[in-house]
């Protein structure tokens, strides 16, 4: 029961520390690569949206929590997203158990083969780093505060 007990506590805790309570990301942060941003879901190639699964465009209702309101929302919101070329960064809010932002750089091929570069999530504004350090080839390993994402 104590083992039981303890894994609830360090889960529940490990939770609390997540969670950027009133955090809010730079998305005006420059980047140092020139890219071409996209102003919705709408615009990210079809196997990269296939790829990352359902999202919401800029500013409209999402689950943010495990707490679900509507069954029929995804768990993720587009922040910002853009490409150079074929590589395409995606910045999403990620919901469920646990909120944090998620930065996704791919390359997407003619073909439509997706080949993803860097795969991130993050509680702290580490969203341009990890963008410019998966464009220039320095990124992974990510930054502190960020962790390679398990999932999309």
């Amino acid at each position: 029961m104590k083992a039981i007990t303890g894994g609830i506590c360090g889960l529940t805790a490990a939770m609390m520390v997540a969670a950027p309570a009133g955090a809010t990301p730079d998305i005006n942060c420059p980047l140092v690569t020139p890219v071409t941003e996209v102003p919705g879901v709408a615009q990210l190639p079809a196997p990269l949206k296939t790829l990352i699964g359902p999202m919401a465009d800029i500013g409209a209702p999402f689950n943010s929590t495990d707490d679900v309101d509507d069954p029929s929302l995804p768990f993720r919101r587009l922040i910002r997203a853009g490409h150079r070329g074929d590589d395409w960064f995606v910045w999403y809010e990620h919901g469920g158990i646990t909120y944090f932002w998620q930065a996704v750089v791919a390359r997407v091929r003619p073909d439509g083969t997706v080949i993803p570069v860097a795969n991130a999530g993050t509680v702290d504004d580490k969203l341009c780093a990890i963008t410019d350090g998966a464009f220039t080839g320095t990124v992974p390993p990510y930054p502190d505060d960020s962790w390679q994402a398990s999932g999309f």
